[in-house]
């Protein structure tokens, strides 16, 4: 399966008075414009994704809805564990809740998950080195990365998820400031 993390695009800055609701903070001007510029690449690199999960977070929300109208990939499902917490998503058992949604999708041949930092980075380092700090990665508003990850489960076991640890391979990353270049 091939796995695209996609950070939300440029969002406002932190702002407790315009959004007492950190949930509701919404993408700027310039934000939206880099990423659809990314969007439009990104399906043509990806032109056929089988499922989109997102936050709900306003800013995840309407990245996602970016990259269905630049991209034609399906309608974006709410995943509330794509959503930031009180820990910022980096507890052990939120990192193994993570990899058993992976491993519960056997069978698809490619999925996207628009979310938020510090999680994303760390969900990629811990697919790929073993370790949510086995590998930087500075993953910029609006960037995409891709996985593929080979060893899936073969039963529905919980405790079968780890076997996708440290399994993934980095295809490829894609940032706005990239895209910016390609012009």
């Amino acid at each position: 399966m091939d796995l695209i993390l996609i950070r939300h695009a440029r969002a406002f800055e932190r702002d407790p008075l315009r959004w007492p609701d950190d949930a509701r903070r919404p993408l700027t001007e310039e934000g939206v414009r880099d990423f659809r510029r990314l969007a439009k690449r990104l399906g043509r690199v990806v032109p056929s994704v089988e499922l989109v999960e997102s936050s709900a977070f306003e800013r995840a929300w309407a990245t996602a809805e970016l990259l269905r109208q630049r991209t034609g990939w399906p309608k974006p499902m709410r995943a509330e564990r794509l959503e930031p917490d009180a820990d910022e998503g980096l507890s052990p058992e939120r990192m193994q809740a993570l990899v058993r949604s992976i491993s519960a999708m056997n069978g698809l041949r490619t999925v996207a998950w628009i979310g938020h930092e510090p999680m994303l980075s760390a969900l990629a380092s811990l697919l790929l080195t073993g370790s949510q700090r086995g590998m930087r990665i500075d993953f910029t508003k609006g960037a995409a990365l891709a996985l593929r990850i080979d060893q899936m489960p073969r039963s529905n076991k919980a405790t079968d998820a780890s076997s996708v640890i440290g399994c993934a391979e980095l295809l490829w990353m894609l940032t706005p400031r990239m895209v910016r270049r390609m012009r």
